[in-house]
């Protein structure tokens, strides 16, 4: 059923290359190992000369351990679903990996500097992470301490300053990397050099073929309620960084200025989008004509320069959502008022960085 010869057995040093193709569980992510034979293996033995086989969206983590070690080459998880032959198991998609491999190469892509060096970004920052959550735990235990003994728990507070200057000198590197991106959004208040490096490593637009497609991975997408598959810690991002927008809001109050952008009907069910000259005046429209052709609608909200566009979108959609809802609690009004405005950040984002 499958043709395991060796493409390539004549190119230099080939004699002593291993192939291997791996496929993996979609909950526990545990790994299905086959060589080039077509027999599963338990443990991997990688030497600079083998090759892995794996299909893009594979565990970072491991990706990262095998680059190390090897060649990698990935393959589109959707050519391995067109060329399956039998029933879907682990085995079956590791062999037609394998498969593949001998006949459609062309079909691979390999694993090249740029993408080790953000492999080893996400490394870093997943790093960051776990020493941030390690020294909020710690930090709630003193807290914890000191309410039930009125003092506090000397002991860890060598851990505490420790984990402190560890956490800034992870992100360090990160935010020089980040740093010529991060002008871009340098109106956005709310979105930082910490979440924007999140963001970019676990959901860059430039990586999605279209806007649909990057809300639904980040969870923005009514789908997503159903299927309940999307990145839930992209989507936290996003929440963060409107938590940053709404405590810059006040920013908005009393600035006047004009300039070219979009206004969103809060009243409309599609969102539609209308584009003309805004004449912002204390938060509200100027009903005048500005310049040729100019659209103006009065049911719209002004998009302000950014943080004052989504501080003024926050407000307005609050209050349109709580006048419509007068049943639902403050919490959840917030809830969704908060879903919403990021939904047009992650928007916001892909349109900045998604076409370069």
């Amino acid at each position: 059923m499958h043709d395991n010869k060796f493409i390539g057995i004549n190119e230099k040093g080939s004699e002593n290359r291993m192939r291997y193709a791996i496929d993996f569980g979609i909950l526990n992510r545990n790994e299905f190992i086959v060589d080039e034979k077509g027999k599963q293996i338990k443990e991997l033995d990688l030497k600079k000369e083998d090759i892995v086989l794996v299909e893009i969206g594979c565990p970072k983590g491991k990706l990262y351990q095998y680059a190390e070690k090897c060649k990698v080459l990935l393959i589109d998880g959707k050519e391995t679903d067109k060329a399956r032959k039998g029933k879907k198991t682990h085995k079956e998609d590791a062999l037609t990996i394998l498969r593949l491999h001998n006949e459609k190469p062309k079909l691979f892509k390999k694993l090249n500097v740029k993408d080790k060096e953000e492999l080893e970004r996400i490394k870093q920052f997943k790093i960051y992470m776990w020493v941030t959550k390690t020294l909020a735990g710690i930090k709630n235990i003193q807290k914890a301490h000191q309410r039930e003994y009125g003092e506090e728990l000397k002991v860890i507070n060598k851990q505490i300053k420790e984990l402190e200057k560890n956490k800034k000198a992870l992100l360090k590197p990160l935010e020089k990397w980040i740093k010529p991106q991060l002008e871009q959004v340098d109106d956005i208040k709310g979105l930082g050099p910490r979440y924007l490096i999140e963001i970019l490593l676990f959901a860059n637009p430039k990586k999605f073929p279209c806007l649909s497609a990057y809300l639904k991975y980040c969870g923005f997408k009514g789908v997503c309620k159903e299927t309940h598959k999307f990145n839930r810690n992209v989507k936290s991002a996003y929440y963060m960084v409107v938590d940053g927008i709404i405590k810059h809001r006040e920013m908005d109050k009393g600035e006047t200025d004009c300039c070219l952008k979009t206004s969103v009907d809060i009243n409309s069910p599609n969102q539609k989008e209308e584009t003309g000259a805004i004449l912002k005046t204390n938060g509200g429209i100027n009903s005048s004509k500005v310049g040729e052709g100019t659209k103006l609608v009065i049911k719209t909200i002004p998009i302000l320069n950014p943080p004052q566009t989504f501080g003024s979108m926050y407000d307005e959609f609050k209050k349109n959502i709580g006048d419509k809802n007068p049943d639902w609690t403050k919490g959840k009004i917030n809830g969704v008022t908060i879903n919403r405005i990021a939904t047009f950040v992650a928007k916001e984002v892909y349109k900045r960085f998604g076409n370069q």
